[in-house]
């Protein structure tokens, strides 16, 4: 049985998917190549022992099971406004208090 931390991760996981395959622009992929842009990131990435409610894993870093989304570029747009547009498509335009939901449940960014 899987345990509710594997749970949740599995969770923010497949969302992280579901987001990248809906607006066409790799968000998993580009997360994961450009942490080591924003230097919060990048210092969590080179030090994780210092960074206890983080959790690095397989190139993507999480808090407290919310994904960690980087103040970085991706094909010209920051990576927050790709998961926006991509969350609030996804939900197919349901507005934005139910896309800032979503969000706010899955994703972390500072």
């Amino acid at each position: 049985p899987k345990s509710a931390e594997n749970s949740s991760e599995t969770k923010n996981n497949s969302l992280l998917g579901y987001i990248t395959e809906t607006g066409g622009t790799n968000l998993e992929e580009g997360i994961r190549k450009r942490y080591s842009e924003d230097p919060w990131f990048k210092d969590i990435l080179e030090n994780p022992r210092e960074y206890k409610n983080f959790i690095v894993e397989k190139g993507l870093s999480s808090i407290k099971n919310l994904q960690c989304i980087p103040d970085v570029q991706i094909n010209g747009r920051s990576a927050q406004e790709v998961a926006i547009s991509n969350a609030h498509t996804l939900l197919a335009h349901l507005g934005s208090h139910k896309t800032l939901e979503l969000l706010r449940d899955h994703f972390w960014w500072k």
